[in-house]
């Protein structure tokens, strides 16, 4: 399985309309920065414009024939993986990261990430291996803090992503009758954040 918190982009790789090789950009290679992370996607994708922000049951992270580029694979698989972005929308002034609670930040299985090109903000896209239990908190604003935007997602015991923004995080936990490792807090004020900031990692 595999779960896009954002649309993705799909590009086609050949301008020969006949080729059906696509991918999406998570940014630029961490250590090669002049180089963009393309993961190439099944060939039934080709006609698309973006991949979806949703879990995608029959796809999932691999290499072709063990072997190769990583790449976005059409095959069943029981694992869950995670393509997370911190780039909430296309502002190029913006700053974004990703945290996760405290003590779980090694336990975290990074695959591959991508980070921001020059001049389109701040930013980076995980590709990671989820597991029950694992938290992730997107905070994503302005150097001056203006505009903030926040994204939460939480993998449950059967390892199904639940997404809300930070006012939703109280609920989310009510409904899915969890009590979480960190601090949650239920206030009536829209500008109190849910979480204590302390209690998390940035990746």
């Amino acid at each position: 399985m595999l779960y896009f918190n954002k649309p993705f982009r799909i590009e086609r790789t050949s301008p020969n309309p006949r080729n059906k090789n696509c991918g999406i950009s998570i940014g630029l290679c961490k250590n090669l920065r002049e180089y963009r992370h393309l993961l190439k996607l099944p060939p039934g994708f080709a006609d698309k414009k973006h991949v979806e922000a949703k879990l995608y049951p029959d796809l999932t992270i691999g290499h072709e024939r063990g072997r190769g580029p990583l790449r976005i694979l059409a095959e069943d698989d029981t694992r869950t993986f995670m393509i997370i972005t911190s780039r909430l929308t296309s502002d190029s002034d913006f700053v974004g990261n990703i945290r996760v609670p405290r003590g779980r930040e090694k336990e975290i299985k990074i695959i591959t990430r991508g980070i921001a090109p020059k001049g389109t903000g701040q930013w980076l896209t995980l590709v990671v291996q989820a597991r029950s239990g694992d938290a992730f908190y997107i905070n994503w604003n302005r150097l001056d803090g203006s505009g903030a935007m926040t994204g939460f997602y939480y993998v449950d015991e059967y390892n199904s992503v639940h997404s809300c923004d930070q006012s939703g995080i109280p609920s989310l936990f009510t409904d899915l009758g969890i009590t979480p490792s960190f601090t949650v807090r239920d206030d009536l004020d829209p500008l109190v954040s849910r979480i204590d900031r302390r209690e998390w990692f940035k990746l």
